[in-house]
């Protein structure tokens, strides 16, 4: 069955801006400093426009031991490292780390993670020497596809090719065990300019990932009322009902209960997120580069926004708007104000809520058990059949890391680092921290999430550790030649919060069933640079009237039957039709090299 039915600031200001933090770790030494602070004039040397030398013709650094082997360098070396953090960088326990074994130095060109893009692009208009950008994790620093290949564009990044193939031992050997690698990293020019985690069959990253559409509903509201966790629309809204009108938490007021909220900040709370799919397959995840898109049957990109059954997923949320089933702060309450909404009484007041968990709930997992009330169900089934939940392509992340500056003085070396990452040892100083500290090695009979027997067990860090909160390198590209199974608590209502992971894993677990066919998901390819800047410019027109129109249609401000025309046609007056054929010639251009 087809899965569808029919500004920037001055420079002067931004100094002022920036974190500085200049420490001294002796040697090896690690030291921090606000990212900008010492533009060099211009960038030192340009990036080949593909990779074209040989095994006979690349010169290796001399001063770099053979691939694999550690050190990385026979004589120190230091690199300017341009990374997303405000904790102490001399202090860090994953850097003090790698620098003892590889023999490399680091400076930290640090900014808090909202000012982080902002530097980045002004040292990188400078040509200010730097080795190494790491983003980190954070969303609002994190570098996306479009950005990187406008900076390759520019020549301001070194291709990666030939130190892939003739400079490395462990990422040449993961790459080559699966093309995937090769196929979600090439950018149009035919280069690789950075690092990305891959998901595979093998690694599946964080599983709860894999299906982060989910609807927690209260399970004691359920029970108290003699109800079953639905599996239709018109069961969750006979649920919804139930919960507004008979006094669902059992605290003699009838008139707390919200049946159904949502927040504005966080992991998969779009209201058009888990219910729209009973209706249409659609993705509206705003990291996402094409939000709202998918693939068809026939290989062509559609505007799930723009389907008919789309607008019938938009007339039930209006049900549910108008009978007061949805709160009306929906729109505007913040992650914050929806967990203190939850935790101001005695009992819960939220009945169900779309995330990928139940943490946005309340305000700790650790110090509050009331997110134990709370159970996923299923996917329901729309009036039409429809029944499914969006899953990310099985290609790369949307956020590259690890890229090398045009303007590095040791491209090599920095290459060599991240070459070692892709170690046991590295990946669980940078991922864990310190072994017997923060991670020790799993005992007999432990088990993962699967299941099956684990390697390692996470340690509760003491506040007297001198890495306390500061022990890890997140965002830095690094994967394991050893898949990691963590030791899990098996009870998912074990407590402090302990269970946690296993309630996300059965819940995703129960989603596989209903997970939308791959060949209707858009992977995460290159634009070229013309397709960016038009992409850019759609998105930043177009999206924000989608957004605006969803919350006018559940609300009622525009009619769905006499304003659904209007709001098509202007949707085309905007651009769309261009949107899509931008985003089809990138897909089929990506079709005709996947393997």
């Amino acid at each position: 069955m087809s899965i569808f039915k029919t500004k920037s600031a001055a420079a002067m200001i931004l100094a002022n801006m920036l974190v500085l933090s200049a420490c001294n770790a002796g040697t090896p030494s690690s030291s921090s400093t606000a990212i900008g602070s010492n533009p060099s004039p211009e960038a030192s040397g340009t990036p080949s426009t593909s990779s074209s030398v040989s095994g006979e013709t690349f010169q290796s650094d001399p001063n770099l031991n053979a691939p694999g082997e550690f050190p990385i360098v026979k004589s120190p070396v230091t690199l300017k490292v341009v990374y997303s953090t405000t904790n102490d960088m001399a202090q860090n326990y994953a850097a003090q780390y790698i620098s003892e074994k590889t023999g490399i130095n680091f400076e930290w060109l640090v900014a808090p993670s909202d000012q982080y893009k902002e530097k980045l692009n002004l040292m990188m208009a400078s040509g200010e020497k730097m080795d190494l950008i790491v983003p980190g994790n954070n969303a609002s620093a994190r570098i996306t596809k479009v950005e990187e290949f406008k900076y390759a564009s520019q020549r301001m990044l070194k291709p990666l090719n030939d130190y892939i193939n003739y400079s490395s031992k462990n990422v040449k050997a993961l790459y080559d065990s699966d093309p995937a690698y090769y196929e979600a990293m090439t950018a149009p020019d035919g280069n690789i300019y950075s690092f990305q985690t891959v998901h595979t069959q093998a690694r599946p990253g964080t599983y709860h990932g894999t299906a982060s559409y989910k609807m927690w509903i209260n399970k004691s509201w359920l029970d108290r009322l003699g109800l079953q966790m639905p599996t239709t629309t018109e069961e969750f809204y006979n649920v919804l009902k139930a919960f507004k009108e008979q006094d669902a938490n059992g605290n003699g007021d009838p008139n707390d209960e919200i049946p159904l909220s949502t927040c504005t900040s966080g992991a998969n709370v779009q209201i058009d997120g888990f219910l729209m799919n009973a209706f249409t397959y659609n993705d509206p995840n705003p990291n996402n580069t094409t939000p709202y898109f998918r693939v068809n049957d026939d290989g062509k990109i559609e505007a799930s926004i723009m389907d008919p059954q789309y607008r019938e997923g938009l007339r039930y949320l209006n049900r549910l708007y108008n009978e007061g089933l949805l709160y009306p702060d929906a729109f505007t309450q913040d992650r914050a104000t929806q967990t203190a909404l939850n935790e101001s009484s005695d009992v819960a007041r939220i009945g169900a809520m779309p995330a990928q968990h139940c943490g946005y709930l309340v305000a700790s997992m650790t110090k509050s058990d009331r997110w134990m009330e709370y159970e996923a169900c299923t996917p329901l089934k729309g009036p039409e059949g429809v029944q499914f939940t969006p899953q990310p392509h099985s290609s790369a992340d949307v956020f590259p890391t690890g890229l090398i500056p045009s303007s590095s003085e040791h491209p090599e070396t920095a290459f060599r680092l991240i070459d070692s990452c892709y170690t046991d040892d590295l990946y669980l100083a940078i991922n864990r921290g310190e072994k017997d500290v923060a991670w020790r090695e799993a005992e007999s009979g432990e088990l993962g999430l699967n299941g099956k027997p684990a390697t390692i067990a996470s340690l509760t860090v003491p506040e007297t550790s001198p890495y306390f909160g500061n022990m890890n390198l997140p965002g830095f590209p690094t994967v394991s030649p050893t898949i990691m199974n963590t030791a899990q608590e098996q009870d998912p209502k074990a407590p402090n919060g302990a269970g946690h992971e296993m309630v996300l894993y059965k819940a995703t677990e129960m989603m596989e069933p209903y997970k939308v066919p791959m060949k209707n998901v858009i992977p995460n390819f290159y634009y070229v640079t013309e397709e960016n800047e038009k992409i850019s410019s759609y998105k930043a027109t177009i999206n924000p009237y989608i957004q605006e129109s969803i919350a006018r249609f559940i609300t009622g401000d525009m009619d769905l039957d006499t304003g659904w025309d209007s709001y098509i046609n202007e949707l085309n007056s905007l651009g769309m039709q261009e949107y899509i054929s931008v985003i089809q010639s990138g897909y089929d251009r990506w079709a005709s090299t996947a393997k």
